[in-house]
């Protein structure tokens, strides 16, 4: 989560930079640190049979969309709703593990996936609540639960 938040300042930083040259430095530096963990794990080796290449190249191709979108999105829009939204990452991540390879999520999972929807949930709600005009009644409603947070 450090390191998220890392790049997440580091890409702040960086929006004067074309995104491709971001994005093909960020993924030279992830190619090569999988290189070296999977070589250093035994477990370095090439794709087996078409499906696997298939899905080799899907999981290249959604990754350089992912972070193509996210770093023009941190060059559009400030860093708070692109992190909020960012963290879905976790409900999807669900959603396709369940839906493409049947492996159902354990407990420890659902409980830390509760509490990122819980955080988003509580964030989302508290930037709608602040701002509201003070006169609102939504904003009396809910002035009790967030006057710590204003």
């Amino acid at each position: 989560m450090i390191l998220a938040t890392v790049v997440i300042v580091i890409l702040r930083f960086l929006r004067d930079v074309h995104y491709t040259v971001v994005t093909l430095s960020y993924g030279i530096m992830g190619s090569l640190e999988c290189v070296c963990l999977a070589a250093y794990a035994g477990v370095l080796g090439l794709p087996h049979g078409t499906h696997e290449w298939i899905l080799a190249s899907g999981l290249v191709l959604f990754t350089f969309l992912g972070q193509t979108f996210l770093i023009l999105a941190l060059k559009f829009e400030q860093a708070g709703p692109v992190a909020l939204l960012q963290s879905t990452d976790v409900i999807f991540s669900f959603i396709f593990q369940y839906a493409f390879l049947g492996v159902s999520p354990d407990g420890y999972s659902l409980v830390g996936a509760a509490i990122v929807i819980l955080g988003v949930t509580l964030t989302t709600l508290r930037k709608w609540v602040v701002t509201l005009p003070a006169v609102d009644v939504q904003n009396n409603n809910f002035n009790i639960c967030f006057k710590f947070l204003r």
